[in-house]
Order: structure tokens, then C-alpha cells, then sequence
């Protein structure tokens, strides 16, 4: 009964740990993930057509064609780079789209400011990140985690990238995206978004507090269980033991087996073949006259006597 009290207290234990602490080994990756949200530090739009007019506190960005007619420019610093991240992401409103229009995002140069950027000072333009299809309204998300991360390994404090229409255009349609300034309406301005693998903070004092909390009632019962069954064990009567009876089995007596009978057997004197009781003179098996009578046995012992002797030798009785 120890046994079984014993083994109750040990379940319940590992159950009552099991809940506070919980098991994350069937959660989804994602429950371990979460996203850090950094707004553009800087953005604005350059106009072709007015080359030295800077557009960078307007709460909406531009891009338009024909291709160079109006360009985009972004920049996000790593201020909140967490220190497991394992994706980095841009995230783009676009509103207004006038058509479908293929645009390009490039990597840019981070040497410009937001309120003196004009299409005569504007910065160069770095490799092709990605070209995508603006058709219809609603975010637009692209992945830039190898430049930043080539960025992170330059020491650079941030990234800039640069929109504009795909060369093979040529309307005249507008993409509208907002900016900065116009996530002061309640609109998503430009965001970086970093991806990273989620570290929970263990309260171990809340920790311990549970477990006392679930132990101290397993413990009393437990103790009470055994302290009752130790009690009642004691005070049981004991029924006694009685040792089993041996059993006895009868045997049979025995049987005396009983003596052959003696028979009287003639055996030629001549051959010594046994004669057939009912061959009296001649053996059947050399022709010669018999000349033994017989040989007679005890029939007592069934010793072997001489002819004609009226008592056995062996054991004294009459023959006769």
C-alpha cells in the first residue's frame, strides 16, 4: 500500500509540474517567434520636373511614370535590430494605383536627408533587390535580409532603399504609399520588420510558488493515506494460520505372484530334444526308444527332481 501511495504522490507531482512549467515541444515555430517594428527614420519623393523641390514632409510618398517622372526614397536605421533576429522584412501601404505597374526596388545610398533630398542632389542607386507588380491596393512586403545583414557585417547603421517604374513602362500612371509624417492619420507609414526567435523570461519565484502551492496538498494527503493505512494494519486482527493437513494415501497390499505350475517334461536320452507329452516311446526327432521316462518339478517351489523321488530336495515337501 506504501508502494501505491508512493507511486500517487510521485504522478501528481509530475503532472502538477507539467502544468506550471508547461511543454513547448508541440508548439509551432511560430508561437517562438516575434516581430520588432521599426518606422522609416527618413522618406520623401524627388519630382523630375521640378528637380530642386523637396517633397520630404508630405504624409504620402510617390512613384510615377513615365519611368524617373517620380521616384521614392526610404531610409529605416538598425536601432532595433533584436539580437536573434532570422528575417528582415520591408512593409509598404500602397493606395491609388492608377494601373498595374511593374516597380523596382533597389538599394540605395543613406547619404541624403529627408528635408534638402531634391532630384538634382538625390543619391545613387545600388543593386536590384526585387521588381514586383503593383495591381492593387494593400501592403506589399519584400525580404531584404542579406542586405541587411551585408550592411550589419560594413558596420553600416542602416539601409535605404529606392522605387521607381520598371523601364518597360510608359503611361503615365502614379503608385500613392504613405509616409512617415502620414502615420500621424492612423496609417502604416514604411516599416522594417525584424523577425526573431522569441526568448520567454522564467519567473522561477512564481515557479516555486506554484509548486509549493500544488505540493503542500499532495503532501498532507499522501501523508495521511499512510498514517491511516500504517493505523488500521495495526489494529486489524490477524486470522491464524493453519498449517495444511498432510493427506495420506492408501496403498494397495500386494499380490503374491503365483508359482508356474509344474509340468512333466520327457527329454530323449539319446538327442536331449524335448519329447511331446504325447510321444511315449519313440522321440519324434531321432526315432530313438525313450528311455527317460520324465522329469517331474516340485509343485511347491517348482525345483527339478529326480524320477521316481517322493520328496523335493530343496524345499522337503511331498511330490505326490
Amino acid at each position: 500500500m506504501k508502494i501505491i501511495v508512493l507511486s500517487l504522490f510521485i504522478l501528481e507531482l509530475f503532472i502538477g509540474l507539467t502544468v506550471v512549467i508547461g511543454d513547448d515541444d508541440d508548439d509551432d515555430d511560430d508561437a517562438n517567434e516575434a516581430d520588432e517594428e521599426t518606422e522609416a527614420e527618413m522618406d520623401s519623393y524627388v519630382y523630375q520636373s521640378n528637380p530642386d523641390s523637396n517633397y520630404g514632409g508630405y504624409d504620402y510618398l510617390r512613384v510615377g511614370g513615365p519611368p524617373g517622372r517620380y521616384v521614392t526614397y526610404i531610409y529605416f536605421d538598425f536601432d532595433d535590430e533584436p539580437d536573434d533576429w532570422k528575417e528582415v522584412e520591408i512593409s509598404l501601404d500602397l493606395f491609388e494605383i492608377d494601373e498595374t505597374m511593374d516597380v523596382n526596388l533597389f538599394e540605395a545610398s543613406s547619404v541624403w536627408e529627408e528635408l534638402t533630398i531634391t532630384w538634382n542632389n538625390r543619391p545613387a542607386v545600388g543593386g536590384l533587390i526585387e521588381t514586383f507588380k503593383a495591381s492593387s491596393e494593400g501592403n506589399y512586403k519584400f525580404d531584404v535580409s542579406d542586405q541587411v545583414e551585408d550592411l550589419l557585417d560594413d558596420d553600416e547603421e542602416g539601409i535605404a532603399i529606392c522605387l521607381n517604374l520598371s523601364s518597360t513602362y510608359t503611361g503615365f500612371g502614379d503608385i500613392y504609399m504613405y509616409s512617415e509624417e502620414g502615420a500621424y492619420y492612423g496609417n502604416k507609414p514604411p516599416l522594417l520588420i525584424w523577425t526573431y526567435d522569441l526568448t520567454v523570461n522564467v519567473d522561477y519565484g512564481m515557479i516555486v510558488f506554484l509548486i509549493l502551492i500544488i505540493l503542500i496538498p499532495i503532501v498532507t494527503v499522501s501523508v495521511l493515506l499512510i498514517l491511516y493505512f500504517t493505523i488500521w494494519r495495526k489494529k486489524a486482527p490477524r486470522k491464524p494460520v493453519v498449517p495444511p493437513k498432510d493427506v495420506v494415501t492408501p496403498t494397495q497390499p500386494s499380490r503374491a505372484e503365483p508359482s508356474p505350475t509344474p509340468t512333466s517334461i520327457k527329454i530323449c536320452a539319446n538327442c536331449g530334444e524335448r519329447i511331446p507329452p504325447n510321444s511315449k516311446t519313440f522321440c519324434p526327432n531321432c526315432g530313438n526308444k525313450i528311455l527317460q521316462e520324465k522329469i517331474e518339478f516340485c509343485p511347491s517351489c517348482g525345483n527339478k527332481v529326480p524320477p521316481n523321488a517322493n520328496f523335493c530336495e530343496k524345499c522337503g515337501n511331498d511330490i505326490d
